[in-house]
């Protein structure tokens, strides 16, 4: 199968930049009922690519609000057209295997948001007797667990048994540490107003059974947890610090007790698992700003604004070149920008550096012009349509090659977008339109320099999917897990039969479409012609709650209309068409009409 172009699913019933798990009361945060979080909204587009070991990272589960929508083979994610608030935003991002990301943000108008975040690998390399305890050493982190202490997080019964640990660690003076660690560093004080925090070393921890139960620390026990603080931090460290931990549903820093320093060593107790900080808090302010070079507004450029002791704001710029962080009150802070690509790594020099504040209330600093003539950049312009040479209403821009993995998004069509880069290479480029699941081939492009496209057609490529109508609340689309086949029954019928599935941390789809295709003395080859469907199941269901499957299926219910087949090579065809079918809901009676429509490859 080829990789996914898009995926994505309208799920309200599944889960509820700059700058950038424990259930909490979150109404304070619902403006305006607590005035310390009263937000001005705007309506926005978001705009995210996930990462982990330098490489797109596809079918990451991203939440925003009440929907859920899937990364596709880019890393890709977008929300359209949704609210967002001056103060506060958080989006969680979630995949087997890897530790959950978060990415907080605060929007300064109704331009797309950008986002990019690294997820950290689950890698669960030591373990230990539940019944004995054991002291569990990594990197900087040590785990001192006493015995009996752990439970089935899920029912809280005591767990007897190996308990197998992953921990991952994260340097807070990583320049991409905004990328790397869930949220930003704003943190919820007593009195539920935000701060910003100065980090002295991070934590992930989780634990499992053998067989994947997720595992936590019992009620009433604590877990000893060491961090060794990074030389370069030492002589600012504290004797007595707090400690934090992130809390996924609301993006905060949630202060949980206090951790004392022996030597370069912090030590604290835990409660339960998460990703635990040991920070410095201070007051916070909000800060708003604009850039732009030669009346070009400088978009999706990173940008920090951090007081000399690295406390303060990190992300991004939007599309329009704005940029909004919540950085400390009250003290002198540095605004510093970064290109993005491939220009900018661990050790590279801002492009532009300012003196900024001290700040005691929310500040507009305006709008801030930039030189960047010593920087060489590849403009590319153009007009991006559909098949049917509409203008996308939603598109991105993948730059692969000299331009390692960099997405931008498309709105209206329009291709409008400046890269600095750092070499003289031809990039690899190609436009997709996720909505359609077209995207063009693959061009090279001169950089650096400028490279019109007039109009170019989203129109070359498409990749393998069934859409289901009315399944879930809006169309759900199964991508990159399907199959065609043609089996005898004991009758002796020839039945063609479409499945598709998706089993991921969020929810499960499996979802199987037959129909008669002729007698099985005479096989026949699929035909571009009308068939009628025998059989339509459809079990789907929420993997992190209450599982709700419903099996529908029927006899002659419907019709499947093969639209075109296409020779791709001697053993290898692709098939597109659409369907309609009646179905029972099993559980209730309840009758439903789906319909939806598929592309896919199969083997002659």
């Amino acid at each position: 199968m080829k990789m996914s172009m898009f995926k994505y699913i309208l799920a309200s019933f599944l889960l509820i930049g700059l700058v950038s798990s424990c259930q909490k009361d979150d109404e304070w945060l619902e403006p305006p009922t607590d005035p310390k979080i009263d937000q001005v909204m705007y309506r926005s587009d978001i705009f995210g690519v996930v990462f982990a070991n330098d490489a797109p990272l596809n079918e990451v589960a991203v939440t925003f609000k009440d929907q859920t929508v899937f990364t596709d083979e880019d890393g890709v994610y977008s929300f359209t057209d949704v609210e967002v608030g001056s103060q506060h935003n958080v989006v969680k991002l979630s995949k087997a295997g890897y530790f959950d990301g978060a990415r907080t943000f605060r929007s300064a108008g109704s331009s797309t948001q950008y986002q990019q975040t690294i997820l950290l690998e689950k890698n669960f390399d030591n373990s230990f007797d539940s019944s004995e305890g054991d002291i569990i050493s990594k990197d900087r982190a040590t785990l001192s667990f006493p015995a009996q202490s752990i439970v089935v997080e899920s029912s809280g019964e005591l767990y007897t048994g190996e308990v197998q640990v992953a921990m991952e660690m994260i340097d807070p003076s990583l320049f991409n540490l905004s990328d790397i660690m869930p949220g930003d560093l704003t943190a919820r004080e007593d009195d539920n107003s935000l701060r910003t925090l100065q980090s002295f070393g991070m934590v992930n921890v989780e634990l499992q059974s053998p067989s994947g139960q997720k595992l936590q620390i019992a009620s009433g026990k604590t877990v000893d947890l060491s961090y060794t603080v990074n030389d370069a931090f030492l002589n600012d460290a504290p004797e007595i610090i707090d400690m934090w931990s992130f809390d996924f549903d609301l993006g905060l820093w949630e202060k949980e007790g206090e951790a004392t320093l022996e030597g370069n060593i912090y030590t604290g107790s835990v409660s339960h698992f998460s990703c635990w900080n040991y920070d410095v808090s201070a007051p916070s302010v909000v800060v708003n700003g604009k850039l732009i070079s030669n009346q070009m507004d400088l978009e999706y450029f990173r940008v920090t604004i951090l007081n000399a002791d690295n406390k303060g704001g990190r992300g991004w710029t939007d599309s329009e070149g704005k940029f909004s962080g919540r950085v400390e009150a009250g003290v002198p802070l540095t605004l510093k920008i970064y290109a993005n690509s491939n220009c900018w790594n661990q050790n590279a020099d801002p492009i532009y550096e300012q003196a900024v504040g001290p700040l005691d209330v929310d500040t507009d600093l305006g709008t801030y012009t930039v030189n960047v003539d010593d920087i060489d950049f590849l403009i590319l312009k153009g007009t991006a349509v559909n098949c049917s040479g509409v203008p996308l209403q939603e598109g991105r821009v993948v730059f692969t090659g000299a331009i390692n993995y960099l997405s931008y998004p498309i709105k209206d069509g329009v291709i409008d977008l400046a890269i600095p880069v750092c070499s003289s290479s031809p990039v690899n480029v190609k436009i997709v339109d996720p909505i359609t699941v077209l995207q063009t081939f693959e061009m090279s492009i001169p950089a650096p320099g400028e490279t019109d496209l007039m109009v170019v057609s989203v129109c070359d490529e498409m990749a393998d999917f069934m859409s289901v109508d009315n399944l879930l609340q809006g169309q759900f689309n199964l991508v990159d897990s399907l199959s065609f086949y043609s089996y005898t029954t004991q009758v002796d019928e020839q039945v063609g039969q479409i499945l598709a599935y998706l089993i991921d941390d969020i929810i499960s789809v499996d979802i199987s479409l037959g129909f008669y295709m002729g007698n099985a003395f005479a096989m026949e080859e699929l035909e571009e012609k009308t068939y009628d469907i025998t059989s339509y199941s459809a079990d789907y269901g929420d993997d992190i709650g209450v599982k709700e499957n419903y099996r529908m299926l029927t006899g002659q219910m419907g019709q499947i209309t093969i639209e075109s087949i296409q020779t791709i090579s001697s053993d290898l065809k692709q098939v597109t068409g659409m369907y309609t079918v009646d179905c029972t809901e099993d559980s209730t009676g309840a009758l439903r009409t789906l319909t939806g429509s598929f592309n896919l490859e199969y083997n002659n």
